[in-house]
């Protein structure tokens, strides 16, 4: 979670591409994250980081899944 005085600002997606890369190295394969649904933000963060992902919308949860192999090198310009 990022605190909301620094939403917006790359954070997120600076740790969840660390992360990814950390999980890589130890033999993980994949994520999956729950948010809610009304968090369009990090549902858009989620998508600029992996292609292709899974997200389902289930009582009141939104749950993401990606695979690593599918994390994108950086970031489009």
């Amino acid at each position: 979670m990022v605190q909301e005085d620094f939403q917006q600002r790359g954070i997120a997606t600076f740790l969840l591409r660390h992360l990814s890369k950390v999980a890589a190295q130890q033999g993980i394969v994949g994520f999956s994250a729950d948010i809610l649904p009304e968090n369009h933000a990090m549902q858009k963060t989620f998508r600029k980081l992996a292609a292709p992902i899974e997200m389902e919308s289930k009582d009141g949860v939104m749950s993401v899944r990606f695979q690593l192999k599918d994390v994108k090198k950086r970031d489009p310009a």
